[in-house]
């Protein structure tokens, strides 16, 4: 499997590290395990990296890049804003595939305190004839529970 990341500090920066080595590694890699998704406004001065990028103008065609291209999404802990929207938006459009079809994507919270933020949103929410999640949220805390959900998943 890849990875498509939306950034190239901190976390995202290791994750597209651990992909370069992946790749180096093996025989039959290809550059399209690390897919980078970088701003043209802002993330000039983070493209040093080895990743296949998908430039975008705007964060809006980011977001859509990284929501529409992915299998699964996988939230670390620890993160801004953004990372809440982009949850959100994988959310919603897992909602509206789950009522009108289309492919649902497996949105795995990891660690953290993800488990009880999104609870105190959905709390606040008037949540008749939506989905909560159950059949695609997972929260985990190791790897070894990442593996197996990526496992069955495919």
């Amino acid at each position: 499997f890849g990875v498509m990341h939306g950034g190239y500090v901190g976390k995202m920066d290791a994750v597209s590290e651990g992909a370069n080595r992946a790749i180096k590694k093996k025989e039959d890699a290809n550059e399209f395990w690390n897919v980078g998704i970088p701003m043209i406004l802002f993330d000039e001065d983070f493209k040093r990296n080895n990743s296949t990028q998908i430039e975008t103008d705007n964060i809006f065609d980011r977001k859509r890049c990284l929501v529409d291209l992915c299998d699964m999404v996988v939230i670390l802990p620890v993160c801004g804003i953004g990372t809440i929207l982009e949850a959100l938006e994988v959310f919603h459009v897992n909602q509206i595939a789950g009522k009108f079809g289309g492919k649902i994507k497996p949105l795995i919270f990891f660690g953290g305190n993800w488990k009880k933020l999104m609870g105190d949103i959905l709390k606040g929410l008037n949540m008749d004839n939506q989905s909560t999640g159950e059949e695609f949220i997972y929260y985990i805390d190791d790897f070894k529970e990442l593996r197996e959900i990526m496992k069955n998943e495919k």
